[in-house]
């Protein structure tokens, strides 16, 4: 859970730092009815291509880049929750809902 946590983290750094002044990061994480939901939100810049086949975000880092929303996804799967991501309005966020009854 701390890499899902680091990994989202890294990735709304790095695309906040490309905004000068007017880049942040919004973390938030609280429990809600016995489950744990998990926010990150940050500002982007340009477009945001999504993949026909995995239907998350391609990453334009080159070689070795690319792997860590797939990475998010596959965890929260594996433990029954809910992964979700969204690109409105110039804003890259991603929500994480897991059970803690589980």
């Amino acid at each position: 859970f701390a890499t899902v946590i680091a990994n989202l983290l890294e990735n709304a750094l790095s695309a906040a730092s490309q905004l000068a002044s007017d880049g942040y990061v919004r973390f938030t994480i609280q429990q809600v009815k016995g489950q744990l939901a998990v926010s990150v939100v940050n500002p982007y810049r340009g477009t945001c291509d999504i993949s026909p086949v995995t239907g998350l975000p391609v990453s334009h880092g080159g070689p070795g880049h690319g792997y860590g929303l797939r990475s998010v996804q596959s965890f929260v799967s594996s433990i029954h929750g809910d992964f979700d991501y969204d690109t409105a309005g110039g804003l890259f966020t991603v929500r994480l809902l897991i059970d803690l009854e589980a």
